[in-house]
């Protein structure tokens, strides 16, 4: 799993284990199940420390003026920001072009969907429920 997480191929990871990829496969399919249950705060840790690497790579060069390992750094603080909540939640607004927000009004009813739905599925040859409506229509009136 610990070449995996630093980024090895599978061939490359089965060539340095001496085993088969399908093999290696099924290590890092095990490993992952492991990780899913590790908690969010471990796996974050984990992540944390992977931006600390890479940080640690790139900041001297970057610093001398690198612009490659400047967007690496700018990429990498980003990231952590993110990660740890410095962001906060990021808010998305469709403005129309007078800079007001866009209004949308749906046509679409509870029964139009089902009714459209029902004729997808009749036209797919799974149909074998009647609409609400048709069922109304179908059944005799009660005479009284």
């Amino acid at each position: 799993m610990e070449y995996r997480l630093q980024g090895h191929t599978l061939k490359a990871i089965a060539a340095t284990m001496k085993v088969s990829e399908p093999r290696v496969h099924q290590l890092i399919k095990a490993g992952i199940a492991n990780i899913k249950a590790e908690n969010a705060q471990e796996v974050k840790a984990l992540e944390l420390e992977r931006l600390d690497m890479l940080m640690a790579a790139h900041m001297a060069a970057a610093a001398q003026g690198d612009l490659n390992s400047g967007k690496m750094v700018l990429g990498i603080m980003e990231r952590r920001a993110t990660l740890i909540g410095l962001n906060g939640p990021i808010k998305h607004e469709l403005t129309g072009k007078d800079g007001k927000p866009v209004e949308v009004e749906s046509k679409v009813t509870p029964e139009s969907a089902r009714e459209t739905l029902f004729e997808q599925l009749q036209k797919a040859g799974l149909a074998v429920l009647v609409p609400a409506a048709e069922e109304k229509q179908a059944e005799p009136s009660p005479k009284g």
